[in-house]
């Protein structure tokens, strides 16, 4: 009887009030700015003359951080397809989580991770689909990886999370379009990251990028980009070249051939990894080379492999490249394409995620209305959390509906009323949930 006198009286205030409350989703810990490009198609090259797709960009504007023409690309029709710094310092043992993007029509395979819903963690690649969004995005995988592939313990499934939007995440973004918030559908043209390495250490905040201090950087065009044809390879998109200088236009040099990679001369690159292990920048059987390749590449089809699927030049057997990681490891369908691709060294991924993932703050037990206490002003949302989850989200779009979970049960229901009387009657501090 008390618990529904309490849910009656607490109704009538509740719906008499309730109010909308959104927040703008962000990320608790920010990676440091990316490096990155945008195709052809992207609305972004398209509306800013000032900006091509051969030029490697920067946050926040986007602004030119290399010049097309210093990575040896004299035709506006130039595609950068892949970047990679020479991370010739990292331990080849050491484990980090994959930064990727995915293109226009990949979907995904599975949900958000359960344990990041409940952190108010919600987007990965196939919400972002389901919002038009996934493609100007970049996705951190939710378990670790050392340069030679999957590691084999897993805090979370395997799975994705959102790492930076392509706009409108309060600075976490590529400065993109549809500068529209991960939380809301977009009906417009999409940007699309083609191409993207973050500059180490990536701890780095949301500020500008400068030139990459580094020996060289390695790049890749989209095959049948006019430039190939006058850079030192074969004049494929599977060819890795690197640079020099970016300062300036000379410098371009070929780093290995798709012969070298086990690949065919049709084929293209797509994304690209690498780990300059001695720092030299020449290729070595010993360095580490991860890429995909775009849809209709033939070695696609004679593998029977996906766009999706991470290959890498260190095991490589019968003249073609081995296996890094499938698509299934990244929470993907084979169906997917990965077409931009870095690391973020980390070594527990739970923390890390929690950390660098983009969504609207952990989960504070008993602050529903999500303003960072719990107080009075938290009944107005408990009440329609306990009567329904779609009323819940539907009045305060942006907040944690598990917050309500007083019990911490899993679940949202009457049991949760008497522990939440007794929080709203003797509150934590600020920033605090109740015990």
């Amino acid at each position: 009887m008390r618990r529904s006198r309490l849910t009656g009286c607490v109704l009538l205030v509740g719906l008499a009030t309730a109010a909308a409350w959104a927040v703008n989703p962000t990320s608790r810990i920010p990676l440091r700015a990316p490096v990155y490009s945008f195709d052809l198609a992207s609305p972004t090259i398209i509306s800013m003359t000032s900006l091509d797709a051969g030029d490697a960009l920067g946050h926040p504007g986007p602004v030119v951080v290399i010049p097309r023409e210093n990575l040896g690309e004299a035709s506006l029709l130039d595609e950068l397809d892949g970047l990679s710094e020479q991370n010739q310092m990292f331990p080849p043992t050491s484990s980090f989580l994959l930064v990727f993007s995915v293109d226009r029509t990949s979907m995904g395979a599975v949900g958000p991770d359960p344990v990041l819903l409940a952190n108010n963690l919600p987007f990965n690649v196939q919400t972002e689909a389901a919002a038009n969004q996934q493609s100007g995005d970049a996705f951190l995988s939710t378990q670790l990886f050392d340069m030679f592939g999957p590691l084999s313990v897993l805090a979370l499934s395997a799975n994705n999370t959102l790492g930076r939007n392509q706009g409108d995440a309060s600075g976490v973004d590529h400065s993109g379009l549809p500068a529209t918030s991960p939380s809301f559908p977009n009906a417009d043209s999409k940007d699309n990251v083609d191409a993207m390495y973050i500059p180490k250490p990536i701890a780095g905040g949301i500020a500008g990028v400068d030139p990459p201090p580094m020996n060289c950087l390695f790049f890749t065009l989209k095959r049948n980009s006019p430039s190939l044809l006058f850079l030192p390879g074969t004049n494929s998109g599977a060819d890795v070249y690197r640079d020099f200088d970016v300062n300036s236009p000379a410098g371009q040099q070929l780093y290995v051939s798709w012969m070298q990679l086990g690949l065919q001369p049709m084929d293209d690159i797509a994304s690209l990894l690498i780990f300059d292990r001695n720092g030299d920048c020449v290729y070595q059987p010993t360095d580490v080379v991860l890429f995909t390749l775009s849809r209709d590449s033939p070695t696609l089809g004679m593998m029977d492999e996906s766009a999706a699927t991470i290959f890498t030049n260190q095991g490589a057997l019968a003249g073609f490249p081995a296996i890094y990681s499938v698509p299934a490891a990244l929470g993907l369908d084979p169906g997917d394409h990965i077409n931009a691709l870095d690391f973020a060294p980390c070594s527990h991924a739970e923390t890390c995620v929690l950390d660098w993932a983009i969504g609207f703050g952990r989960r504070v037990s008993g602050d529903v209305r999500c303003d960072g206490l719990v107080n009075n002003f938290d009944i107005d949302a408990f009440v329609p959390a306990i009567l329904s989850r779609a009323l819940y989200e539907s009045l305060y779009p942006g907040c944690n509906y598990y917050a309500a979970d007083i019990n911490g049960d899993g679940l949202v229901n009457n049991f949760d009323i008497d522990r939440f009387v007794a929080c709203i009657l003797s509150p934590p501090p600020p920033g605090e949930g109740c015990p």
